[in-house]
């Protein structure tokens, strides 16, 4: 049958001819094209259409490439005549496949040509209709720029199976002939191919350098990074790669201007940073909002291995979806879920030594004598040591008598070794995908006696039993044991480092019989080796269950859960001791802690998203609920028989005490945002939130809280095209807002609080009676402290390598809750009142430069 072809490339009539005289179809001349010309991928288009043809596409791509057409006409017939296309400066290769795969047409790149042809939907080659297209395996690598293989990369037939490639970046996949095979792996380029009759394929992936296109996760969502108009900076895995870290506030640290992370300590599981967006934002809790895959917690619960990104909102208009708790930004922390694909299975481990470092210089015993001796010359007093005295101690030849002695060095004897280990395992098909993780972490102080032992599950379940139904269910589970050195004098480790400051060079840790010198508080080294601990169990567990709907394109509802207990319990014994026969601490001591906590919460998420035209509109309504108990409880008992019975049973249950309480809190909330974009050039966002709290009265518990930003990207504009060939982005931003915060209060600020027990207890008819009293007086029209900030913004990408980021905000704290002292004539401590008032001013700037070298 002869077929006539329509060539839409102007002077090419030649070739029509020749494609007539020997009757070649465009399937063939698919089959005969092996490779996509390298060309294409360098080429950038720009599509705005309402009701264009086919065609009219063409002509446009045709005019902005140099590529030409071939076509059948009859293949075009019934397939996208009233196309409507929004696409800014994106690959060729990808305008191609939103204009011709999504419309039911296959096409290849051959020279300067575009060939299309009709996809047949009953699988049949165009040449013999009767002859079904046979499957098969094909293999190949996939390659970075660098011919570096890639492991992890997702292999796809649309709309079929699904693998991965392995740790040498080899892959085997099911495919037909005319299949479409897509590549996908975080930080590189989508490369997508038509399956031809090859057997082998040698796949390259162009790492991602400043993407515009990069999603970034916000609050309750995601959003192109180009559309944002709030001050919100990513953090991506290969930022916390190679940090050999012991927790992921530490491994944060100088990764995103305006937040600052100080380490006030390094021991062992207590060496997590705070963290302070922007600066200190009131005068009670600074400490941002930190959500876990969409739910409150901790960074204490998040191995850095199972980190996919993280995001910090640091501005009112990007972290006013949150309300009440995000006045001081909010960080969300998002964890690797399973893709599609074959089985993956990574280990990770790192093993380090800490050091304690600039130490400071101290005197020897000798000079701490001599100076000693200054003073009470000056202090008009005899001198305590003689020449013969500061001589010995310098000669060191009774080291008992004359002791050198540098605590530090005895005090800091721990190895400081640590390791840390990850398996994890990912993959799973279109309706299931698994991500599980195992981890250990082992870390010993460089004190003696301080370790920290951490043992963590996380699994993350993916679920499409049904088209649009997509379920969702994640688990954390961690143990971890503490272990610190503590002391009969007042219990703790900070007594270690006192004493270690105060005690004179002179003074022997221990005399030619084994006794210990001390000062009048005792000997730290006495108490190390003794090896009287406390030891601490905290035990966490997180639960999520999702459920979400999409009822048609671009409307979705969801559905969250979570069940996040938590339980701490503490054992700390004091031992007694002898350090000579002279001098006693004592008795040994029991105290015993335990916490419970459990935090419920939901959630439920309408979404919409459609583009119209030119015209696009995002909204989102939320409802959220939470409950927050508490439980605590302390026992103590002391005159154990021995140093070696640490039940509690085994202490004296003469002068033994208890005690604990429970206490709760409920917040429930409304919330709601819409965001709108014009070409992606002109964009705006507004939030709102209503939050209620326990906390306050009835009448004072709602509070809401509102923010606006705008954005123009300047670069987008007709105006600018003479200076899009150096600026690949110019977006001018800013955003106003009003947040909350309430964290600085106890759970029942505004209720009386009455004192009862032994305390308050009274005589009467010479019998003593249980008493009670008014401990504080309280103010019930407390309510929320209200933090005003406004940002204002410029980001400027130069070419592909080099972005710049300004910004300037201003951010006004009132109505800070604060203790209003009383007069002693009042009779009572004071209340709580909204009387506090605080400003912070910054200006930050990120200039980031990348590439492929």
């Amino acid at each position: 049958m002869n077929r006539k072809y329509i060539a839409y490339f102007n002077r090419y009539d030649y070739a029509l001819k020749y494609l007539n005289r020997t009757k070649v179809t465009v399937l063939t001349m698919l089959l005969m094209s092996s490779q996509v010309n390298a060309n294409v991928f360098g080429q950038r288009v720009s599509l705005t259409t309402k009701t264009a043809s086919l065609k009219e596409v063409f002509a446009k791509i045709s005019k902005q490439s140099g590529y030409h057409f071939l076509y059948l006409e009859e293949d075009l017939r019934g397939s996208g005549n009233k196309l409507s296309l929004k696409l800014e400066n994106v690959p060729l290769k990808q305008a191609l496949d939103k204009v011709l795969v999504e419309n039911g047409l296959a096409y290849v790149i051959r020279d300067n040509r575009i060939i299309v042809e009709k996809i047949n939907p009953s699988g049949l080659t165009a040449k013999n209709e009767g002859v079904k297209i046979q499957k098969r395996v094909i293999k190949g690598t996939v390659s970075d720029d660098k011919g570096n293989k890639l492991s992890g990369v997702t292999v796809k037939v649309i709309h079929g199976a699904a693998t991965a490639t392995n740790e040498n970046g080899e892959f085997e996949i099911q495919v037909k002939e005319g299949d479409q095979l897509q590549f996908d792996l975080i930080g590189y380029g989508q490369f997508i191919t038509t399956i031809d009759n090859r057997s082998i394929y040698q796949v390259t992936l162009s790492e991602k350098v400043g993407d515009l296109q990069e999603v970034v996760v916000v609050g309750y969502g995601t959003q192109r990074k180009v559309n944002l108009t709030g001050a919100v900076a990513t953090i991506s895995p290969k930022q916390l790669e190679n940090r050999p870290i012991s927790s992921l506030s530490a491994g944060l640290q100088g990764l995103v201007p305006g937040m600052t992370i100080t380490q006030g300590s390094g021991q062992p599981g207590k060496d997590n940073g705070t963290i302070r967006v922007r600066g200190v934002g009131t005068l009670n809790n600074s400490n941002p909002m930190v959500l876990v895959d969409g739910i409150e917690s901790s960074m204490e619960n998040v191995d850095p291995n199972d980190v996919e990104s993280i995001s910090v909102l640091k501005d009112a208009a990007s972290a006013s979806i949150y309300g009440s708790k995000a006045a001081n930004g909010v960080i969300l922390v998002t964890t690797k879920r399973g893709k599609e694909g074959k089985t993956t299975i990574n280990y990770s481990n790192f093993f380090g030594k800490q050091n304690a470092t600039n130490m400071a210089e101290r005197l020897n015993s000798w000079e701490y004598a001599e100076l000693y001796n200054e003073g009470l010359r000056l202090d008009g007093k005899k001198e305590r040591f003689t020449a013969e005295d500061i001589k010995a101690f310098k000669d060191g030849t009774d080291p008992y008598k004359y002791p050198n002695t540098n605590w530090h060095d005895l005090l800091l004897k721990g190895s400081g070794f640590q390791h840390q280990h990850n398996l994890n395992i990912s993959g799973g098909a279109e309706k299931v995908r698994y991500m599980g993780s195992v981890g250990y972490q082992g870390q010993d102080g460089i004190i003696k006696l301080t370790s920290k032992k951490q043992f963590n599950v996380r699994t993350n379940l993916d679920m499409t039993p049904i088209k649009n139904l997509d379920i969702g269910l994640s688990m954390y589970l961690s143990n971890r044991k503490l272990q610190e050195p503590t002391n009969p004098y007042v219990g703790g480790m900070g007594q270690y480092f006192r004493l270690a400051n105060q005690m004179a060079p002179w003074i022997p840790y221990k005399d030619a019989n084994g006794n210990y010198g001390t000062i009048s508080d005792g000997n730290p080294i006495a108490w190390m080796e003794q090896g009287a601990t406390t030891d601490e169990v905290q035990r966490r567990f997180n639960a999520i269950g999702s459920v979400q709907y999409k009822f048609i394109d671009g409307l979705s509802l969801k559905a969250q859960g979570s069940y996040r207990p938590s339980t701490d319990d503490s054992h700390e014994f004091r031992k007694d001791i002898w350090y000579n026969p002279s001098k006693y601490q004592g008795p040994n001591k029991l105290f015993e802690k335990t916490t419970i906590s459990t935090m419920y919460t939901g959630d439920i998420t309408l979404n919409f998203d459609r583009t119209f035209s030119n015209h696009h509109i995002g909204a989102l309504a939320g409802y959220h609920a939470e409950q927050y108990d508490y439980k605590y409880g302390e026992m103590y008992r002391q005159n154990f028989p021995n140093n070696d019975l640490t039940d509690i049973d085994a202490g004296d249950t003469n002068g033994q005490t208890n005690k604990g309480d429970t206490k709760h809190l409920n917040m429930l909330s409304y919330f709601g945002r819409v965001n709108y974009d014009y070409k992606g050039i002109y964009l705006f966002e507004a939030n709102v939130r209503r939050d209620a709290s326990s906390r306050f009265s009835e009448g004072y518990r709602w509070g809401t809280f509102p923010s606006f930003s705008a954005g123009w990207r300047l670069s987008e504009e007709s105006f600018m095209e003479f200076a899009k060939s150096t600026f690949s982005n110019i977006k001018l931003r800013g955003s106003w807002g009003r947040l909350g915060n309430q964290s600085a209060l106890e759970y029942y600020p505004s209720i009386p609080v009455i004192g009862l027990g032994k305390d308050y207890a009274y005589p009467f008819n010479n019998v003593i009676y249980p008493g009670a009293t008014l401990k504080k007086a309280n103010k019930r029209s407390i309510t929320w402290e209200k933090t005003r900030t406004w940002d204002l913004g410029l980001d400027v990408g130069i070419g592909n390598n080099l972005t710049l980021t300004l910004d300037y905000y201003d951010r006004l704290t009132t109505d800070i809750l604060m203790d209003v002292l009383a007069p002693a004539t009042y009779g009572l401590s004071g209340y709580v009142d909204n009387v506090g008032r605080m400003t912070n001013k910054g200006f930050e700037a990120i200039a980031t430069y990348r590439k492929r070298l």
